[in-house]
């Protein structure tokens, strides 16, 4: 690392730079509040619960046939039981999908941090997930704005941490793996990804200072907050 400069550093989105674990408990509670408001017969933590298992399972159709509305909107409907209507689930997911974008922002101090560090390197954010559902989130915290390039796994061939992802980001900002950093909260994608790619260093968002598994990716640098990602480029340029 010590022949090296950051010229320019890739950030993930959810939970790195946007609260949408935050937004996902805001909008579930809406949804139980809802349901035992106006649908009583309906049991809601157990509908939330067998949400949350099939949406992990299959956030989107596999087979590409229905939209993200469409099928999440399915998904809403065999949670909450064979006597639901279809016009019920599309009332609990509308609910959902809203209350979830609206919790979907930039903070003023996130906002400050991406400002000054757009002064000195080149940012770009890279996110997993369908295209039009982060795009939707790119939308509502006008990311566009603080970025100079965004990449989004819903429009590649592969997600992170498949190197091709990174290579592809590395040419949109015209720089080297060896001159980038990068940072997420995942050591799945983001660090394993920043590894495969050979990124100058990676940077871990770990917020409840859990300990990683055993077998998991050891990042470079871990922090609790992207607020503290300066602590960590001064470290990296006294090395240099």
């Amino acid at each position: 690392m010590n022949n090296f400069q950051v010229k320019a550093i890739l950030l993930d989105l959810d939970n790195t730079l946007v609260d949408t674990k935050g937004a996902d408990t805001k909008a579930y509670s809406k949804v139980e509040n809802y349901i035992c408001t106006n649908y009583q017969h309906f049991n809601s933590k157990e509908a939330i619960l067998a949400f949350q298992k099939l949406l992990k399972e299959k956030e989107i159709d596999p087979d590409g046939i229905k939209t993200p509305d469409e099928w999440r909107t399915g998904l809403w409907q065999t949670a909450l039981g064979s006597d639901a209507s279809l016009a019920l689930a599309s009332e609990v997911y509308q609910l959902w999908k809203d209350t979830r974008i609206e919790g979907i922002f930039f903070t003023e101090e996130v906002k400050s941090l991406l400002r000054a560090l757009r002064l000195k390197y080149k940012l770009l954010l890279l996110t997993n997930g369908d295209s039009g559902i982060q795009r939707s989130k790119i939308k509502q915290c006008n990311a566009t704005d603080y970025f100079d390039g965004i990449v989004i796994s819903g429009d590649e061939p592969h997600a992170k941490p498949h190197i091709s992802i990174f290579e592809k980001s590395f040419k949109m900002l015209s720089v080297a793996s060896t001159e980038c950093i990068m940072v997420g909260d995942s050591l799945a994608t983001d660090i394993q990804g920043g590894i495969n790619s050979d990124c100058l260093a990676t940077v871990w968002i770990n917020p409840g200072g859990r300990p990683p598994v055993s077998a998991a990716p050891k990042p470079h640098y871990t922090i609790s907050s992207v607020l503290e990602l300066t602590h960590v480029l001064d470290k990296i340029a006294n090395k240099s």
